[in-house]
């Protein structure tokens, strides 16, 4: 079973992508770069699942 954060890292990285897929990739470093430096712990798992969810957004923007 795939981890909610793991599906909201895809959902959020998916549609910013069909937007503008150069913004999905700030949003999903620039978030576990914070992560990093405060509060949040940072995963290579949850930049998987953005870039993931680039891809795919950026996949159906071209249908």
């Amino acid at each position: 079973m795939i981890a909610q954060d793991k599906l909201l890292h895809f959902i959020f990285s998916f549609f910013l992508a069909l937007v503008e897929p150069a913004w999905a990739v700030m949003a999903g470093l620039g978030k576990e770069l914070l992560d990093l430096a405060g509060p949040g712990v940072a995963e290579f798992g949850d930049l998987a699942a953005d870039l993931l969810g680039i891809l795919a957004g950026i996949l159906v923007g071209q249908l």
